[in-house]
């Protein structure tokens, strides 16, 4: 255990690995937890705030990315591979960002090209993703006598990547890109015929998109955990797609609902340190930012709209 209670919180809360009952905070230190908690939760918010910009950008050209929970994982695993035998952080997070890019340009070929099923195509990329990380992740370390670890990376630099990202956004979103991009989700034949190409305008969107998304996994490997663990994502990317629908498809509001939900997540981990006697809530503990999650989908599905053509795949005439 940690010396240092300020240092076994800060571990505590931004990995959600150690759950012993002996983390406390002392009263004369707890100011100084009030700030680790605000920086837990914007540590815990950011793979969410990635994937989920990523996906909002692809929604938003008419597509729907039902990959992103394996574009994350062989985003963790990519990243982690590459840090653990270059031992540089940075050229995992770059190597994530090429992986997630080339994922979207496949996944461009199967939906946009040549117009699958975009449920069953992208929950067969999710499955084929996600067990390729785990049977590559086994080949190379077989049999290993202890958990392999890395050099962590800044997870401070990725969250503010991931706050400046959305400020770019929401303020491109009314721009002529921002307009064309709209377009393609809701009239992609009206946006033809004005002269740009939708095929184009989804392609790009899904390799952009993608590469959020692997970038939001590889933060789960490098920043957060220092390791590749099986099911590491953990469902993370099935509550970014939550996100995007929650926030209407705007910027602003999915980044409000995805520090919403790193902050109820990090109520939880919170919750399981202040009833530490009381094991049979643990579950119930890991339930409430996922019960949160369907509530605000309930409370909000009536004011969002979708873009019009999201899951119509285009042809031209």
């Amino acid at each position: 255990m940690h010396a240092n209670p300020l240092i076994h919180l800060r571990y505590h809360l931004s990995s959600g690995v150690d759950h012993s009952s002996d983390i406390y905070c002392p009263r004369k230190v707890r100011g100084d937890c009030r700030v680790e908690e605000i920086i837990a939760a914007l540590r815990i918010s950011t793979p969410f705030l990635l994937a989920a910009l990523g996906e909002l950008i692809i929604e938003r050209s008419g597509v729907l990315n039902l990959g992103i929970e394996g574009v994350m994982t062989l985003g963790a695993f990519s990243a982690f591979i590459t840090a653990y035998f270059t031992g540089n952080p940075l050229l995992g997070f770059l190597v994530s960002c090429a992986i997630g890019a080339a994922i979207g340009l496949l996944t461009h070929i199967l939906l946009v090209d040549l117009g699958t099923n975009q449920h069953v195509t992208g929950l067969g990329i999710t499955l084929l993703l996600t067990s390729l990380s785990y049977f590559l992740y086994r080949t190379i370390f077989s049999a290993p006598t202890a958990q392999p670890m890395v050099r962590g990376g800044n997870p401070a630099t990725i969250t503010a990547l991931a706050f400046f990202l959305y400020a770019i956004a929401y303020l491109v979103q009314r721009t002529k890109i921002g307009l064309i991009l709209k377009a393609c989700g809701d009239n992609a034949k009206a946006l033809d015929r004005m002269g740009h190409d939708p095929f184009l305008v989804r392609k790009v969107a899904l390799v952009l998109g993608n590469l959020l998304i692997g970038l939001g996994g590889s933060f789960l490997s490098i920043a957060q955990y220092n390791s590749f663990l099986f099911n590491i994502v953990g469902g993370r990317g099935w509550i970014s797609l939550a996100l995007v629908s929650m926030g209407g498809w705007n910027p602003l509001r999915t980044l409000v609902f995805g520090l919403t939900f790193g902050f109820l997540e990090m109520l939880q981990i919170r919750a399981q340190i202040w009833f530490n006697q009381l094991l049979f809530l643990y579950p119930l503990f890991l339930m409430i930012p996922y019960v949160a999650t369907i509530l605000l989908l309930c409370l909000t599905h009536r004011s969002s709209r979708s873009p019009r053509e999201l899951l119509r795949p285009y042809k031209r005439e």
